[in-house]
């Protein structure tokens, strides 16, 4: 099952390659109108320097009961646009403005604990138990925030996903949270069912944290939140909660900024505010990431490797297998031809065959429901072909693998080569980032090939909050 003898046309579509860069940033322009209409739109944070006495408040956690000492902490060191921005967050809802890198969870923190030590204090006096909310978009967010506040913060927290379980879906969990919890990182999709099915409601919640805020549009998860519930008349002396937005532009490419930023202050009934004098941040020396960009040369037109002629012929048929081969025609552009056939391998495992093989029956079964005359030796053919596809992955004669054009993408064979020159296993950690999951298996199954000669890398992966270690300082695949 050699695939990996050159032809004569292949050579020459190869010799057709065309340059494209590895990853679109937003436009500079549309950023630098943004930052200009901050500035014409908004005071400037220090303008009025913030008292001293705040940095020490027992509320500015000081130290942790659960710790022998709070050395570390980023609680423990807000810099003065933080504390200010914190300060300001306090009297009103605000989206916070500022670049990644300059500690907007720490604002979240900060305000969060002085929000749940109100909250214990009417608790002592017997008002009922509320909870605050860190919502984000996605479950990896969720574990990530959630180790992050944990650490920070002295008071019981939970984190919930949809993975969570059934539990989370009943008033006596939510009953149980009121009483035990103070904080909850969840998913804003958790939250916005429990709201929809009345688990809890509004009244039962002091803070709303919206991390990544500019997703807040149509009917994104935020958007119902705020809409269906959030939009009410306060009743029974009952206030509603304050709301906290976290976000590095609500800039959209395709929207007016004027328009985009008026829309997200009003939808999540927060006024924008941001550090209008840049050289705040080189003060505060904090580190910010930098941006740079990678020149690869992709052939245009995807081909269809032996491997994957001889599935088609084989499976080809059957529904079940109709993503595969369209993702492995196209990661010959990508990854190059070697991905295209290991991502068979490490797709068509025993389980995957098994569940396949059952949901070909099932599909058989639901046509002859229909067809009573269904040709029942077609549908031992269909499962039969799954069982031989499956044999051949077992133990397929797959080349080494080689450091080339012919089995990999010059966009693949120039991020190694960055790596290579850039970073150091033994001291560096690099985040790859790729919009699917098979992309994200190849990429952890090739820095492990032994071919490759990637001494010390350690390479696996994280999908759906399922996290593995991974490579090094932070890079951007987009297949």
């Amino acid at each position: 099952m050699d695939d990996y003898t050159r032809s004569d046309d292949e050579e020459s579509v190869e010799s057709g390659i065309l340059s494209q860069p590895v990853a679109r940033s937003r436009p500079a322009r549309d950023k630098s109108l943004f930052e200009d209409w901050l500035r014409d739109q908004r005071q400037d944070v220090y303008k009025n320097i913030c008292d001293p006495s705040v940095r020490g408040e027992s509320g500015l956690l000081t130290g942790s009961r659960r710790r022998d000492t709070g050395a570390g902490l980023i609680i423990n060191s807000p810099r003065e646009y933080q504390t200010e921005l914190f300060e300001r967050a306090k009297e009103k809802n605000i989206i916070v403005v500022l670049d990644t890198g300059t500690g907007k969870t720490l604002i979240a923190a900060l305000l969060l604990r002085h929000v749940v030590e109100q909250e214990l204090d009417d608790r002592r006096a017997g008002k009922g138990h509320r909870l605050a909310f860190f919502l984000v978009e996605k479950v990896a967010l969720v574990h990530q925030q959630y180790k992050v506040l944990e650490a920070n913060l002295d008071f019981p927290m939970g984190s919930l996903t949809g993975d969570s379980g059934g539990a989370i879906y009943t008033r006596e969990f939510w009953n149980q949270m009121l009483q035990e919890k103070t904080v909850i990182v969840c998913t804003a999709e958790v939250l916005n069912q429990c709201l929809s099915h009345s688990f809890i409601c509004m009244e039962q919640t002091n803070l709303l944290v919206f991390d990544e805020a500019h997703h807040a549009k149509k009917n994104h998860p935020y958007a119902r939140i705020i809409k269906d519930f959030y939009v009410m008349p306060e009743a029974d002396g009952h206030k509603r909660p304050r709301i906290l937005g976290m976000t590095a532009s609500p800039v959209d490419a395709k929207t007016n900024v004027h328009v985009a930023a008026a829309q997200l202050e009003g939808l999540l009934h927060c006024e924008i505010a941001t550090v209008d004098d840049p050289t705040v941040f080189s003060r505060a020396a904090i580190n910010k990431p930098t941006e740079g960009f990678i020149e690869y040369r992709n052939m245009d037109i995807p081909f269809e490797t032996v491997l994957w002629q001889r599935l088609h012929h084989t499976v080809g048929q059957n529904p079940a297998f109709a993503r595969l081969f369209t993702y492995s025609r196209e990661c010959t552009i990508e990854l190059g031809r070697w991905a295209a056939d290991r991502v068979w391998k490490l797709w068509l495992t025993k389980d995957e065959a098994d569940k396949i093989e059952a949901r070909t029956a099932r599909n058989f079964n639901k046509i002859q429901s229909l067809q009573p005359i269904a040709d029942l030796d077609a549908e031992r053919e269909a499962i039969k072909a799954v069982r031989q596809a499956h044999e051949w992955m077992k133990n397929p004669a797959f080349p080494e693998l080689e450091f080339n054009r012919f089995h990999l993408s010059h966009k693949l064979i120039r991020l190694i080569e960055h790596l290579g020159e850039n970073f150091d296993p033994t001291r560096d950690k690099c985040v790859i980032f790729a919009e699917q999951r098979l992309t994200v298996a190849l990429l952890a199954d090739l820095f492990q090939q032994p071919s490759l000669s990637l001494q010390g890398y350690k390479a696996g992966k994280l999908v759906n909050g399922f996290t593995h270690s991974y490579l090094g300082r932070p890079w951007n695949v987009d297949s």
